[in-house]
């Protein structure tokens, strides 16, 4: 996981994806669930978004929130967490809709377990209020 990261920081997407992968096959080896897979999977989806095959970066978004809802039922910081990437992934779409919706459930999810002075809230509320002036200027249109 730590080598994909480093060619993540080398901007080598491919070699990123490659070892993120790799770390999968083993954690799956190891035990069937575990914290780690979902943060696997949330890499590989980021790294997905990044290249731009957004069809695949959701299909690994969808299976880190699977294992959420499934085996991580009470950490709100991941659950928040995925949900905020998958908004950066709309943005990067320009699906300013669709990216909102998920800001929006990353804010509501972190307000459950956060203050809502945490750095994570008060950050979430302002990328928010950004997409809200990006629907606004394209709906003026």
């Amino acid at each position: 996981m730590s080598i994909g990261m480093v060619y993540f920081l080398q901007q080598d997407y491919a070699q990123a994806i490659s070892y993120q992968k790799q770390a999968l096959d083993t954690l799956a080896i190891v035990t069937l669930t575990h914290d780690l897979t979902s943060k696997i999977y949330r890499n590989i989806a980021n790294l997905y978004a990044k290249t731009k095959e957004f069809d695949s970066a959701l299909e690994y978004f969808q299976k880190a929130l699977a294992v959420n809802d499934r085996d991580l039922k009470d950490d709100g910081l991941t659950l928040g967490q995925i949900y905020a990437d998958i908004g950066v992934m709309y943005y990067s779409k320009e699906d300013y809709k669709q990216a909102l919706d998920y800001f929006t459930k990353a804010h509501e999810t972190w307000l459950k377990s956060l203050r809502p002075s945490h750095l994570y809230v008060k950050s979430m509320e302002k990328t928010i209020r950004t997409v809200e002036s990006k629907l606004c200027m394209y709906n003026s249109l």
